[in-house]
């Protein structure tokens, strides 16, 4: 428990796996890469394109052999509300920062939560009902990406409520 009575806890997402249909844009050998720490709100990763976050300069995906990676957004409860979302690294030319990258997911994030809010929960998720009145994108904070396949990744977060 926080400070200010609030908890955190985290969001149990369900992992990328690749489906028998899924094609992959990778050519040749894709190295699974090591998680990247973000440690921010999902509210201040909007903030001077990411420029808030700790390590926001750091260029993390400098080392990566694609130029596009995409993030595999789920959210537990919402059945068949997936999005697998392409994100260019070298969007403006410029070499992929922490900050850049977090700031890119962030407004995706955003997005696929409101793309989530109209459809059905199913009745045993109501805790992880997205809602003006509920959770929302003031209350997630991310933790990580996860490399969970190729160039897939996944923001692991919590919800502080």
């Amino acid at each position: 428990m926080q400070s200010d009575g609030k908890h955190r806890e985290h969001i149990p997402a369900k992992r990328f796996v690749p489906t028998i249909n899924y094609v992959s844009d990778i050519l040749g050998h894709c190295p699974h890469m090591a998680p990247i720490r973000i440690r921010t709100l999902l509210v201040d990763a909007l903030l001077n394109d990411g420029k808030a976050i700790p390590g926001a300069d750091d260029l993390v995906f400098a080392t990566a052999p694609y130029e596009t990676l995409k993030i595999y957004l789920t959210w537990p409860g919402y059945t068949g509300c997936e999005m697998l979302i392409p994100i260019n690294l070298y969007a403006g030319n410029d070499c992929p920062s922490r900050g850049s990258v977090v700031s890119q997911i962030a407004m995706l994030f955003v997005k696929f939560m409101e793309s989530c809010k109209p459809r059905r929960l199913h009745p045993t998720a109501e805790k992880w009902r997205i809602a003006d009145k509920g959770l929302n994108a003031r209350n997630v904070f991310f933790n990580h990406l996860v490399n969970t396949h190729e160039n897939v990744w996944q923001v692991d977060c919590d919800i502080i409520v």
